[in-house]
């Protein structure tokens, strides 16, 4: 009895183990609809930003974001490409995020002047009204290259569908459509290096009209317009005036050459002037050094023919 068992239990596992495994049901993984990672909400963001970092005074980067009057906030990105613009409020949040990993905030407090021309600064300001400021010069330390490669990297993005800023002078209210045309045809023909320092503005048509484009009086003319720097500390005028049909270009031309006012910015001197014409208008650059010859070369590169030349005597 004891064989004839075992032997029924030999057969029995014999068989289980030939009998093919019963199917086993599979159910596919469940793939979970993930968002777009987004900055933590801070409930003590930036509502200042500037930093900035250079190998020398020259050539300078520089991270910029701050709130406008009309609730959007403008951002500045200066680094292998210049880029500006206004965009939601809620980059605050990204670029707290973005600094609370940087590290920049242990910097606060320090500062350390050497010799050299690597440079970098920190202005930042936190809701609460906390402030944290650094700076340095001569040798950067490495804690704030990485944390500015970190801020770098999140206004990259932050202003990547933004068009490379192309730097031209800024405009003042309305202006003239020709004479606008014809002063930003220069200076950006001209090869100035920093053209956004300049400003372009219609001369207003008051009291001071022909005291303000360098002219004893105002006869025969329509219009005009002029372009300065937006420092004071630059010995810099370019003026445009468009003559009224059947005006004296001449005497016009003789006018702005007979007053050039050589002495107009007191603390800085321009060395020559120019007089020249072109269609219905009549152009008198008063500037210095090279400042004049590469808008003197601006203006002849744009059409227009040069009556009179003249140089600051003193």
């Amino acid at each position: 009895m004891k064989r004839l068992l075992a032997l029924v239990l030999a057969m029995a596992l014999c068989l289980a183990a030939c009998a093919p495994a019963a199917p086993v049901e599979t159910t596919a993984p469940t793939t979970v609809p993930t968002e777009a990672p987004t900055a933590p909400v801070s409930d003590n963001p930036v509502t200042f930003f500037s930093l900035t970092l250079g190998e020398n005074y020259e050539n300078i980067g520089a991270l910029t974001a701050f709130s406008n009057d009309d609730g959007t906030a403008y951002v500045e990105y200066v680094g292998d490409v210049k880029k500006i613009g206004n965009l939601d409020m809620s980059i605050f949040q990204d670029i707290t995020a973005a600094l609370n990993a940087s590290g920049l905030a242990a910097l606060s407090g320090q500062d350390s002047y050497l010799e050299g021309e690597a440079n970098g600064s920190m202005y930042i300001e936190l809701a609460d009204g906390t402030m944290l400021t650094c700076g340095f010069s001569g040798e950067i330390p490495q804690e704030y290259q990485d944390g500015y490669a970190v801020m770098a990297d999140c206004f990259a993005r932050l202003t990547a569908d933004i068009a490379e800023y192309v730097p031209q002078p800024t405009v003042l209210g309305e202006v003239e459509e020709t004479l606008l045309a014809e002063l930003m045809a220069i200076i950006t023909g001209s090869g100035i290096q920093n053209p956004d320092g300049f400003t372009i503005s219609q001369v207003a048509r008051d009291e001071y009209f022909a005291y303000t484009l360098g002219l004893s009086a105002d006869t025969g003319i329509a219009d005009a317009a002029q372009c300065a720097p937006m420092m004071m500390t630059t010995a810099y005028s370019l003026s445009i005036v468009k003559l009224e049909e059947g005006a004296d270009a001449e005497a016009v031309c003789a006018d702005f050459a007979a007053n050039v006012d050589w002495q107009k910015w007191v603390c800085v001197m321009p060395t020559n002037a120019l007089v020249a014409v072109k269609d219905n208008m009549v152009l008198c650059l008063v500037a210095a050094d090279e400042l004049y010859a590469m808008t003197a070369s601006g203006i002849e590169s744009t059409g227009w023919t040069v009556v009179e030349t003249l140089e600051n005597a003193n």
